[in-house]
């Protein structure tokens, strides 16, 4: 007889459960590229994203350069009645511990730069592993675990928005202008979701599993 574990590996081999819904299907065979929804709540059970790492991989490493430059480049620079000043990410939640505000100056710093950057590395990670052809340790399964518990607080995205909304209410009041980090910050959120979003977790799991 099987073992419970053996039983319950060829049921996860052929059945795929929607983490939206709850409902079990037969696992269906899939093509480089296809996307497979289920057919109770529409939302994506499968995919087979062709080439998924390398492009994850190539986007991740773009996106470390970017976080640099978005981070220690100057983000904005204010002028107003011959006043100036120039302040960088960094900067900005030096700025917050300094005058007081040390709590809000630790949780921007958690959010913005911390878990960002976490996600970032590690995700780049768990994409190199799928282009070896070394079969997955537990340790990169852990890291993509960790990863997808992570990735909801890397805020970067709530940072550029209140940013934004700030500046059309700031911009009668002083010249604004916007240095290298506003930018290297704008595509530094797109090249992480899109990297993030690349990495295939159906075939990294179904490897994972099948200890490829």
């Amino acid at each position: 007889p099987l073992s419970p574990a053996s039983h319950f590996q060829i049921l996860n081999d052929q059945f795929h459960a929607c983490i939206a819904c709850d409902a079990l299907w037969i696992k269906p065979e899939t093509v480089p590229g296809q996307r497979v929804r289920c057919p109770r709540c529409h939302h994506v059970l499968l995919t087979n994203k062709s080439h998924s790492g390398q492009q994850a991989v190539a986007l991740l490493a773009t996106s470390l350069v970017l976080f640099c430059l978005a981070v220690f480049y100057p983000f904005l620079s204010l002028s107003a009645s011959g006043l100036s000043n120039e302040i960088s990410v960094a900067d900005a939640t030096l700025v917050l511990w300094n005058t007081g505000y040390e709590l809000l100056s630790i949780v921007c710093a958690l959010l913005i730069l911390l878990f960002p950057l976490v996600q970032i590395v590690l995700t780049f990670f768990v994409a190199v592993s799928l282009l070896s052809s070394a079969p997955i340790s537990p340790s990169i399964r852990q890291l993509y675990g960790f990863v997808r518990r992570i990735t909801p607080w890397a805020m970067m995205d709530i940072f550029m928005l209140g940013v934004v909304v700030s500046l059309v209410k700031i911009g009668t009041l002083a010249d604004i202008h916007v240095g290298v980090a506003f930018w290297s910050l704008a595509a530094l959120i797109i090249t992480v979701s899109i990297g993030a979003n690349g990495v295939c977790a159906d075939s990294f799991w179904s490897r994972a599993r099948a200890g490829k």
